[in-house]
């Protein structure tokens, strides 16, 4: 027979266990949380590089810029020159009104040409 100490020996280590088990599904649900943010960052970091670029051609920018607006988003137009000060014309099209802002900051930060 089991004395009275070691019944709650026996009891403390099964909850213990039990314990043990279920931080491990806790602590997976929250690895499995952080995997899903990554990936929304990666995303999102992916998403801001291909847009931070599209201007990439031209050197410097006219002071204007035109902006038409469809059904389905928006086109971009913006004249400059190249590195080599040939002239250049870049249409962007943007699915989204983030898209479209981010290449007007892009327009806005560069050079202009005089």
């Amino acid at each position: 027979m089991q004395t009275q100490d070691t019944q709650w020996k026996f009891i403390n280590f099964k909850m213990a266990k039990r314990k043990a088990k279920e931080n491990t599904v806790e602590d997976q649900a929250v690895i499995d949380e952080l995997d899903e943010l990554l990936l929304e960052f990666d995303n999102l970091v992916k998403k801001e590089n291909t847009m931070a670029n599209k201007l990439g051609k031209l050197a410097k920018v006219n002071e204007s810029i035109t902006i038409n607006r469809y059904d389905n988003g928006w086109m971009v137009e913006v004249g400059g020159r190249d590195s080599d000060s040939d002239w250049k014309n870049c249409k962007i099209l943007c699915n989204t009104e983030e898209e479209m802002l981010a290449v007007i900051q892009e327009w806005n930060s560069m050079e202009i040409d005089s």
